[in-house]
């Protein structure tokens, strides 16, 4: 069949699984993670086609079991359709390390000639699916390699990272038309001239270093490359040399300014380039197509298909460029030090000429970029001179080395040879191999080395140097005699706003104990906060639901910070939101009155039902609440009654206010006061006047409902509904 019938051909994935089964099915392992498509819809669509796979048996391996890869290769050499399958899709982390400790090169591939592996990882999917994504298929490509790259087979393909619609037809269309292709995303690798190099934008211009290969690759083919995506490629070399990421690279180092405000706007690449990006002020892409200029928001357009958002986005971008001239800057793994090296003037001139204390530049690197923070740390040394001036390298996403698998430690720890590894990066490793509970605990954790110290880093540090007689570089800096404690970051995706008004907090000299989790936003907004001071506390992991222990060892353990009875407030994140209340409950059980509680988006009411309290009395005098949950207008009527009431300057009963926690269940987390809430002041967006008349509130509440509507609609950072102040 040519390609481009291929292409034309199948317009989703539904209609394409079928043909794949006729011609392939008994040469094809499908891996599957949990974007897309629930389980429930698999099992239906396998029922579907049953039928048309001409009796041929189907093999569903449970992606979490130790040895399934193992199990998908033996179904597979009996032609047996293998579905790889990953059930709880929260735990994919477990699943990327297995697919690590597997053992594949033990399989007489020479029985297998076709592979065809296909997953998903778009923009905008949950973190932890697309760092299980890309773990996998970067560790297949790995194993692999001998094997894609050996032409030994007329068609053996992996494809990396691509999307069930246009750029996966465009791929398999040439694998269904029968031309040789593999895939390199690997700069280091050769590039034979019978090897096709064919994806994603963003895969291919990963790499400048092989982009001019790719196009002798593609003209091998014979066949006309689609206008769209020769005009895309070559959309992402900017006048200046630099390369823009195209729908969010698999991994890069965002080197930004303190003071930088991080919104959406989703990439610059698309059909409709109109913005000139001129040399001048930098712009910084993270892996999430996240831009960042210094002092300026730039709000994310509401996404659509791929190709169709890109106009709007361009467009704005062209009338920023006019209004400050803005150089595009990438970052990747391999290129990174070399780019560096080349212009020192990114760093130097543009960031650190300016530096003052409060304006500190910080070092954010995520995913397999943190494989070289240690070089990463040297350089800016030597070509800087200046180390003071970087309070901290921040590990932004969870890095594969600082994993819960001693075998990548070690690793790591052997790859380590530079004078930094030998201090710090080095010796947390061993620390964390050497220690369950302290691997558990800092498992995956902003680290630092200045300014974000915290008693758990200073006192592990203290205790490893000790230990092994070498010192980390900076300790003196420490101000271990300030009580500093540190934010724990669990595996799960989360919004940046909530914490982004936590941070405001410490204009007033408060303290934040963030409980729970919180992914890339929630570090980097964090960080911009040189003082402001949080804890680390116990992974409740192991016993999510025993809220009342681990609150209690919460306290207990950070007892010399609550004694003090400082003016605290606690925040949680979906299940830890409950854990925040229980702490709140227990400290008023010792006299200590928080000053507040954030409740962020809490868990449903499965979850909550294994709370012990049902119904959770909490004094008024704690009250800070901020809501955070991702349908608003479901607090409108509650609001409406609070409002009036404050009108009315009247009492009115707490439970009225019921927080709501999805879409199916609810949950009432009652709240009672002996004063009941005649001195509540509601808050909304910190500009909310009340107005004397019912009238004037309902004018208000749908003014606030619009407002939210809005910031949800383009996907913005601020996803609060209200702020409930005392």
């Amino acid at each position: 069949m040519p390609w481009n019938d291929c292409f034309n051909r199948f317009q989703s994935f539904k209609e394409l699984w079928p043909f794949l089964v006729t011609n392939y099915g008994k040469k094809i392992a499908y891996f599957i993670d949990a974007q897309g498509y629930s389980y429930e819809e698999i099992d239906q669509d396998i029922q579907d086609y049953r039928k048309k796979f001409f009796g041929q048996s189907i093999v569903r391996i449970n992606g979490l079991e130790p040895n399934w890869l193992t199990q998908a290769i033996a179904a597979w050499s009996e032609n047996q359709l293998v579905i790889f399958y990953n059930p709880e899709w929260e735990k994919t982390d477990h699943l990327r390390y297995q697919f690590a400790m597997s053992q594949p090169k033990d399989i007489d591939w020479h029985r297998h000639p076709h592979l065809l592996i296909l997953t998903s990882g778009s923009t905008g999917v949950p973190k932890s699916v697309i760092r299980n994504t890309d773990f996998a298929l970067f560790e297949a490509q790995a194993y692999l390699k001998d094997v894609l790259l050996s032409n030994h087979y007329d068609k053996a393909v992996c494809l990396i990272k691509p999307w069930f619609g246009a750029i996966t037809k465009h791929c398999l269309g040439m694998l269904l038309a029968g031309i040789p292709q593999h895939f390199s995303i690997t700069a280091k690798d050769k590039i034979s001239t019978n090897t096709l190099i064919y994806g994603t934008p963003s895969l291919i211009t990963h790499h400048p270093s092989i982009v001019h290969q790719t196009w002798q690759a593609m003209s091998l083919t014979g066949e006309n490359i689609n206008a769209y995506h020769i005009e895309t490629f070559k959309k992402c070399l900017v006048p200046n040399g630099f390369l823009l990421d195209s729908y969010g690279s698999t991994e890069c180092g965002v080197i930004a300014r303190r003071k930088i405000a991080y919104q959406d706007l989703n990439t610059l690449l698309g059909k409709g380039f109109k913005g000139e990006i001129l040399p001048g002020k930098k712009v910084i892409i993270d892996k999430n197509g996240v831009i960042a200029v210094r002092g300026q928001y730039f709000e994310k357009i509401s996404i659509g298909d791929h190709g169709h958002i890109f106009e709007q986005q361009l467009e704005l971008m062209g009338r920023i460029s006019h209004q400050r001239k803005i150089r595009g800057i990438w970052y990747d793994v391999s290129p990174l030090l070399k780019l560096l090296s080349s212009h020192p003037d990114i760093l130097h001139s543009e960031l650190c000429a300016e530096q003052t204390a409060e304006d500190q530049l910080i070092v954010i690197v995520s995913g397999k970029t943190s494989l070289i923070v240690h070089e990463l740390y040297d350089w800016l040394f030597e070509h800087l001179n200046y180390l003071a001036l970087i309070p901290q390298i921040i590990l932004s996403d969870k890095p594969p080395s600082l994993g819960v698998t001693g075998k990548q430690l070690l690793r790591f720890d052997q790859k380590n040879k530079s004078s930094f590894s030998n201090n710090y990066i080095t010796l947390m490793s061993k620390a964390l191999l050497n220690n369950s509970q302290t691997r558990r605990i800092f498992r995956d954790e902003t680290f630092e080395n200045q300014g974000f110290d915290s008693i758990d880093l200073a006192n592990l540090m203290i205790d490893i140097e000790k230990k092994t007689g070498k010192t980390f570089p900076g300790r003196t800096l420490l101000k271990t005699d300030t009580p500093r404690i540190m934010l724990k970051i669990l595996n799960q995706d989360f919004n940046s706003s909530p914490l982004r008004t936590i941070c405001t907090l410490k204009e007033n000299n408060m303290q934040v104990i963030f409980i729970g989790s919180g992914m890339l936003g929630a570090r980097h907004e964090v960080s911009k906060i040189a003082n402001l001071k949080y804890t680390d506390i116990i992974s409740c992991q192991k016993n999510p639901f025993h809220f009342s222990e681990l609150a209690n060892q919460i306290i207990e353990k950070e007892w010399a910070f609550f004694s003090r009875k400082p003016a605290v407030y606690l925040a949680g994140y979906s299940i830890n939101a409950l854990l925040a209340i229980e702490m709140a409950y227990q400290l008023e059980k010792r006299g200590i009155y928080p000053k507040g509680l954030f409740l962020l988006d809490p868990p449903n009411l499965k979850r909550a039902q294994y709370l012990k309290r049902k119904k959770i009395f909490l004094s008024i005098r704690s009250k800070i609440l901020k809501f955070i949950n991702h349908s608003p207008e479901r607090y409108y009527y509650e609001l409406r009654k609070l409002a009036i009431a404050k009108q009315e300057k009247r009492a009115i009963n707490c439970p009225s206010l019921s927080l709501y926690t999805s879409s199916n269940f609810s949950k009432n987390i009652w709240l009672a006061s002996e004063n009941g809430h005649k001195n509540l002041k509601i808050d909304f967006f910190d500009h909310l006047e009340l107005v004397n008349t019912t009238a004037g509130i309902d004018s208000w509440l749908s003014m606030m409902m619009k407002e939210i509507h809005h910031r949800f609609n383009t996907d913005a950072v601020m996803r609060e509904t209200a702020v409930i102040r005392c």
